[in-house]
């Protein structure tokens, strides 16, 4: 049996709707077009294409620019030329792709879009790793250290995605962890949360890796079992930091911001009682925004945002460093925050305290 080729959508979609926004019927613009109910039916559902003179006629009715419809037939053109340049990449056969011009519009914008996110969510440049280096190796004021990562992160920082290839990345790479957590995110977290939910929380428009999302299943499962942590870990915490984890998800209806908070901080007491190589310090001082954690003399990860809109989901969200040179200040810097630090602050029953507030 041979299969059947998928006709492109193109501007016929478009028609229907402006003609259906104005409660015009068929007949009403086929009528006042000067051609067949049927034509316009048929260049409705993309079945055939309009001449230039009747476009102009549809235009004509429907009071917009005929440029609206030339340009739209452009912009389509290029979009399912993307589109195939893609299904090549993808080693996708010719039936698969025709397939897929076969769906509407919006669709094929949405999978062109998400397929180009997932292309592009690139490493952090050389030359702002560089930066941060130099800013850890001079910088002596917290804030203003926080200030400039943020400004990098703004200016030239990965996006969602980026930031959680880069955190598989960090996860396995050996070596003791140093961490200063301030906000929510996907730093300040435990594998007894969600981690696939808590990402399509906070960017629910931004398509996820599914190997990231693999190695996040993977976590999730060993969460109930002794997770494999063969090295030291230490965390600098803001005093309020699960209040803030609790306040940026209470009002989301699949991920309740207590239960999140309350799972974290379980997960946190678990690894103080089990582990000796765990410590927690709660802040004594303020150290900015982001969010920070480094892992051996080998990378880095900084994460700061604020809480984003439907519009804005790709914009910068962390940078990753990696390499001696780039990160050697930057653990120097922060294991010397960890060393300076009161002896209040790593005070094992004021943070069990300070845990125990939080679990449910």
């Amino acid at each position: 049996m041979s299969k059947t080729v998928a006709q492109r959508q193109r501007i016929g979609p478009q028609i229907r709707h402006l003609r259906q926004l104005r409660s015009l019927t068929l007949d009403d613009l086929a009528g006042s077009a000067g051609l067949s109910a049927s034509h316009l039916s048929r260049l409705e559902r993309s079945q055939t294409l309009p001449s230039f003179t009747v476009l102009a006629n549809i235009a004509q009715v429907l009071d917009v620019s005929i440029d609206e419809f030339v340009q739209l037939e452009h912009d389509l053109q290029e979009l399912d030329e993307q589109l195939a340049w893609q299904a090549d990449l993808l080693a996708l056969d010719e039936n698969a792709y025709q397939e897929i011009v076969g769906l509407s519009i919006d669709t094929r914008r949405q999978l062109n879009h998400a397929i180009e996110l997932l292309s592009n969510g690139h490493v952090s440049d050389v030359s702002v790793q560089e930066k941060l280096a130099d800013l850890f190796a001079t910088e002596e004021s917290h804030l203003r250290r926080d200030d400039r990562i943020r400004e990098l992160i703004n200016q030239s920082g990965q996006n969602a995605i980026g930031l959680s290839r880069s955190l598989v990345q960090l996860q396995e790479i050996p070596g003791p962890r140093v961490g200063i957590l301030n906000n929510p995110g996907l730093l300040p977290t435990a594998p007894n949360v969600d981690s696939m939910l808590l990402y399509r929380t906070l960017f629910p428009t931004l398509p996820l890796d599914p190997s990231v999302a693999r190695k996040w299943h993977q976590w999730h499962n060993l969460a109930n079992d002794e997770f494999p942590y063969d090295w030291p870990i230490k965390i600098i915490v803001h005093p309020e930091l699960l209040q803030r984890v609790e306040h940026r998800f209470q009002n989301e209806q699949k991920l309740d911001g207590r239960e999140v908070a309350s799972k974290i901080a379980s997960y946190w007491k678990q690894m103080l009682l089990s582990n000796q190589d765990f410590k927690i310090a709660i802040a004594e001082e303020e150290y900015g925004e982001s969010n920070r954690l480094v892992a051996g003399n080998a990378a880095a990860l900084f994460e700061c945002f604020e809480e984003l809109d439907s519009n804005n989901q790709n914009q910068p969200v962390a940078i990753w460093t990696s390499g001696t040179l780039q990160v050697e200040p930057i653990v120097k810097r922060v294991m010397q925050t960890w060393d300076n630090l009161p002896e209040r602050a790593t005070d094992p029953s004021r943070v069990g305290d300070w845990l125990e507030k939080h679990i449910r």
